[in-house]
């Protein structure tokens, strides 16, 4: 009678929770990239600049850009559901797994984050479906048929990603060998889904061409930012190669290194077509071994968020830290200066329709996301929430190995590799399954602990 009370209590509770954000938000939140994408499916264009498959699962979605309203219900329920196989093979008593969960999802890091709608919440929602499921191989438990469908959910959900499907297919591995037939059925899904996204896209736009120009796109940058450097060691011959692609004026054009977009954009690269090139491969490892200083520390720049403390500097806050300035002043009435983690607000005047009487719940709402947004340095620095897990993982549950451990870490480890090898930008949003899965570790931990044995 007492389980299914607290069963009963646990579904309501879910419920209403999920309710109170879908209500608050709607129609949902979009931010500028993704209004922007709304904007070229209204003029007939089709791009993979954010994934061949999300391009078709936002159009689809909302209806050909006419309401957002389904989409972010679809993102925040998927979200929900990652979270809730997480915490059900954490291993902890049924009541504190309960509390955790609607911990969880009281909190906007859940709500607002999963009521936005981007192709991030499909990424960590499924790098946290992949890393339940190791967590609870390592436990030495069958998959039950919710876990095979758990997994698939995983697969379809990082598709959505320029570098999801690498972290599908190299995290899959750990089950290949125990799972054969389940897991070549559902990579071969993946990849048939992967490629036959790109059918409709335009030419110039696959996934396959945008990363087969990301390759070199990446090596200027880093040599964009050794070359603006007074003192940077280049000879003759390497400036020829570097000539290919832009004249000296701009090579020589100092830009901050944090934004690879800013550097690209200062040598015109977004207008060519960029192929791989071992005479530009040469000339960049020759350049880098001289001073590897600096693209090491532009990269540092550009992945904050990723790179743990006390190693790395933390991510720029959204907020400017400067308390002799006006608030606001060069800003907009968000006063995002910096990096948000949670998106307040709905970027395309056509998706924002959301009747006025709910303006005040909305407010209410949003209340909770300001204040993680204004010390969004700390919230959304994935680096640092790697530490509740760490501790959780290797301190309280003493019964996994250290080969264990790291297999629990393989998604997130390889989802921080890439960030930093790619460098793209420092926004948390990347890297929010990390956060996601760093604060449910910290609250699991601080939670009081039940009466079994197996409880951590």
């Amino acid at each position: 009678m007492n389980v299914s009370f607290q069963t009963v209590r646990l579904k309501f509770g879910t419920f209403a929770i999920l309710v109170f954000w879908y209500v608050a938000l709607y129609p949902g939140r979009l931010g500028f990239d993704y209004a922007e994408l709304a904007r070229m499916i209204r003029r007939g264009e089709s791009t993979a600049w954010w994934g061949a498959t999300y391009f078709w699962f936002f159009k689809w979605f909302t209806f050909n850009t006419n309401t957002i309203a389904v989409i972010s219900g679809i993102g925040l329920l998927v979200l929900v559901w990652s979270l809730h196989h997480f915490v059900q093979n954490l291993p902890l008593n049924s009541i504190r797994q309960r509390n955790l969960f609607l911990i969880l999802i009281s909190t906007p890091l859940v709500g607002v984050f999963g009521m936005t709608v981007s192709h991030d919440v499909f990424q960590t929602s499924g790098i946290i479906f992949l890393t339940s499921l190791i967590l609870k191989k390592t436990q030495q438990q069958t998959f039950q048929t919710v876990d095979k469908i758990s997994y698939a959910c995983a697969g379809v959900c990082l598709t959505t990603t320029q570098y999801g499907i690498l972290i599908f297919i190299f995290c899959s591995l750990y089950f290949l060998r125990i799972y054969t037939r389940l897991i070549l059925f559902s990579v071969s899904t993946v990849l048939i889904l992967y490629f036959a996204a790109n059918a409709g896209i335009s030419k110039e736009d696959k996934s396959i061409a945008h990363l087969s120009n990301s390759l070199p796109r990446m090596l200027l940058i880093d040599l964009k930012c050794i070359a603006q450097h007074p003192q940077a060691e280049i000879t003759s011959e390497e400036w020829k190669v570097l000539y290919r692609y832009a004249p000296n004026d701009l090579w020589k054009a100092p830009v901050p290194c944090s934004s690879p977009d800013l550097m690209a954009a200062s040598l015109n690269l977004d207008s060519q077509v960029l192929q791989f090139d071992l005479k530009l491969l040469k000339a960049f490892l020759n350049i880098v071994s001289r001073q590897p200083a600096i693209p090491f520390m532009s990269h540092v720049q550009r992945s904050s968020v990723a790179l743990p403390p006390p190693f790395f500097q933390p991510p720029p806050n959204q907020i400017s830290w400067d308390v002799n300035q006006p608030i606001g002043i060069k800003t907009n009435v968000a006063l995002q200066e910096g990096p948000e983690l949670l998106h307040p607000s709905i970027d395309d005047v056509q998706l924002a329709k959301r009747p006025t009487f709910l303006r005040p719940l909305e407010m209410f709402a949003l209340l909770p996301a300001f204040v993680i947004n204004q010390a969004s340095w700390f919230w959304g620095w994935g680096g640092f929430w790697l530490w509740p897990m760490i501790y959780l993982f290797v301190y309280r549950v003493k019964t996994l190995t250290f080969r264990q451990i790291l297999q629990i870490f393989t998604p997130t480890l390889t989802l921080h590799s890439i960030i930093f090898l790619v460098g793209p930008t420092s926004l948390g949003r990347y890297v929010m399954s990390t956060i996601l899965l760093g604060f449910t570790c910290l609250v699991a931990v601080i939670l009081p602990r039940g009466n079994s044995r197996s409880d951590t």
